[in-house]
C-alpha cells in the first residue's frame, strides 16, 4: 500500500470512529499508523477518548438491580425538525429492544408521553433561533413501559436541519422495576460477548505470535463460541476477524520487508502465512507491487 493509499485509509477510519463516538459506539478503535505521525497522534488521541468514556459507562443495558440507583449510559437519537427520527445509535437500539427498520421515519413521540411530545416540540423550535446553544430536557419513555427519566443534551443543525438528542444519563425514583428474564439475560449475554470481542482486536492488533492466531486458539483464549466471534466482530468493526487479520498480517509484513533483510518466505511464516503463495498472491493484491519491488522502493541500497 503506497503512503497517499495508506494517508487515505488513515483518513477514512478516523472519521469512522469520530461519526461512531458521536454517536455513543465506543467499542472500536482506529488502527495506529506506523507511517504518518501526524495520524498516529488523532488516532492515540481518539483511542484514549473512547477508552476513557468506556470506563464511566456501564456496559450490560439498562439493568441495574440496586434500589435507587443513578447510572451513566449514553447513546443518541437524531431527528428532523418535527421529531421524526432519522437516526438511532446502535446502542440506542439495543437498551430500547427497537429495530433500526422499525424506527426510522417514526416520531420520537411514538415513543414517549404524548403531553411530553407537545412540550418538547414547543421547547425545542426555541433552539431554532439559537442553534449555537446546548439545550438540556428529560425524557419518559413510554416505550416498554419504562418509568425512567433520561437527561439528554440537544443540539440543532440549522444547515440541516436536525436535532441530535445526546441521552448522558439515565435518573429513575420510584418503584423498583422488573423485566423479562428472557430479554434481559440476552442483553447482559451480548455485551458480556461484545467486550470480549474488542479484547480479541486488540490482542490480534498488538501480539507478536500471529501464528497462533486462529479460531480455536481466540475462542479458548476468550470463552466465546466461534459463531458470536464471527458475528459481533462483523458487527462492531464492519470487517470480518479473517479480514482483520491480513491487514494487520501484511502491515506487520511490510515493516519487516522495509526494515529487514529477512527473506520473504521467512517474512511469511513470521506473519502467519503457512503458504508462501498465499503470502504473495495477498502481498500483490494490497501493494499492487511484489514482494521484491517493494523492498527495492523502500531499502536504501
Amino acid at each position: 500500500m503506497n503512503d497517499a493509499s495508506h494517508n487515505e485509509l488513515m483518513v477514512t477510519n478516523i472519521c469512522r470512529k469520530m461519526i461512531q463516538m458521536a454517536n455513543g459506539e465506543l467499542n472500536s478503535f482506529v488502527e495506529i499508523s506506523q507511517q504518518n505521525t501526524y495520524f498516529s497522534a488523532i488516532a492515540k488521541v481518539l483511542n484514549m477518548l473512547s477508552e476513557n468514556w468506556q470506563q464511566r459507562i456501564l456496559h450490560i443495558p439498562f439493568v441495574k438491580d440496586e434500589d435507587n440507583s443513578d447510572y451513566l449510559q449514553i447513546f443518541s437519537i437524531v431527528t428532523d425538525k418535527n421529531l421524526l427520527i432519522t437516526a438511532l445509535s446502535d446502542f440506542g437500539l439495543s437498551i430500547l429492544q427497537l429495530e433500526e427498520q422499525s424506527v426510522h421515519g417514526k416520531s420520537l413521540g411514538d415513543y414517549i408521553a404524548t403531553q411530553q411530545h407537545q412540550e418538547l416540540l414547543e421547547i425545542l423550535y426555541k433552539l431554532q433561533e439559537d442553534p449555537k446553544e446546548n439545550l438540556k430536557v428529560q425524557l419518559q419513555f413510554t416505550h416498554l413501559s419504562l418509568p425512567r427519566l433520561y437527561e439528554a443534551q440537544v443540539q440543532y443543525s440549522a444547515q440541516e436541519q436536525l436535532y441530535t438528542f445526546h441521552l448522558i444519563g439515565i435518573l429513575y425514583r420510584g418503584p423498583k422495576i422488573t423485566y423479562d428474564d428472557s430479554k434481559k439475560s440476552r442483553m447482559i449475554q451480548r455485551s458480556l460477548v461484545d467486550i470480549e470481542v474488542q479484547k480479541i482486536y486488540d490482542y490480534i492488533t498488538s501480539t507478536k505470535e500471529l501464528n497462533e492466531v486462529t479460531y480455536e486458539f481466540l475462542c479458548e483464549k476468550y470463552k466465546i463460541n466461534e459463531q458470536q466471534l464471527k458475528t459481533r466482530f462483523k458487527a462492531l468493526y464492519n470487517k470480518t476477524v479473517y479480514q482483520y487479520q491480513l491487514e494487520v498480517r501484511l502491515l506487520r509484513a511490510e515493516e519487516l520487508i522495509k526494515d529487514t533483510s529477512l527473506s520473504f518466505k521467512a517474512i511469511a511464516f513470521e506473519v502467519g502465512f503457512h503458504d508462501y503463495s498465499n503470502f504473495y498472491r495477498n502481498f500483490v493484491k494490497a501493494y499492487r507491487m511484489k514482494p521484491h519491488e517493494f523492498r527495492n522502493k523502500y531499502q536504501t541500497k
